[in-house]
């Protein structure tokens, strides 16, 4: 494998005095553009200097799950989280273990998010995971309530209407689950599981 030139400049910029303000504009940019990589390997040399830098575990675990690498984003949180109880990290966690499966333990960070950041910048995605996990356990008027929250933060995403619509179908509540449905499709006409819903919805309201 040829060497990566523009990750070996970062490791050597952050191997120079960095600010954590500079560090979470770079690493947020990163993120923000899908360069997991660059942003891993960001994260990784500014905690070679800093093992308890809080910002610098929060980069590394969102380059994880950004690369679809959970289980060394729960490695790298809960290493975080024995220096600092942050709740972003609760999140990472839950996010972690919402990806590897581990629902029961997804649970228990997301919920420890959200009792001390009810309304905090992740509460929108916290609220969602929340739900799908409530779906998975059959839970459906939990989930319900779950993904209404994340719309909440949240009310342009068609892809959670759609699923808000799907938990209330699953829960026999057709009429609402088809407002939410349409609310789906009025935001994105090409949503592909609104539409089907809907339909199916008025198949069965007609009998």
């Amino acid at each position: 494998m040829r060497p990566n030139p523009l990750l070996f400049l970062l490791v050597l910029m952050v191997c120079l005095p960095i600010g954590a303000q500079n560090l979470r504009e770079q690493g947020d940019l990163l993120v923000k553009e899908g360069r997991f990589d660059e942003a891993k390997a960001l994260g990784l040399a500014a905690l070679l200097a800093t093992p308890a830098d809080t910002d610098a575990s929060i980069l590394v675990c969102e380059s994880f799950l950004g690369l679809k690498r959970p289980e060394d984003a729960a490695n790298y949180a809960a290493k975080a989280w024995g220096f600092h109880q942050d709740p972003r990290i609760a999140a990472l966690l839950g996010e972690a273990y919402f990806d590897i499966g581990r629902n029961d333990e997804a649970l228990t960070w997301l919920r420890f998010y959200l009792a001390a950041q009810p309304e905090g910048a992740r509460a929108g995605e916290v609220y969602y995971l929340t739900g799908e996990i409530y779906l998975r356990l059959g839970r459906y008027g939990h989930a319900d309530m779950a993904i209404a929250s994340a719309i909440h933060f949240s009310p342009g995403k068609a892809s959670w209407w759609s699923r808000l619509g799907w938990a209330q179908e699953k829960a026999g509540d057709l009429r609402q689950a088809l407002k939410s449905y349409e609310s789906a499709l009025a935001i994105d006409p090409g949503q592909a599981d609104a539409a089907i819903g809907r339909q199916r919805i008025l198949r069965k309201l007609r009998g």
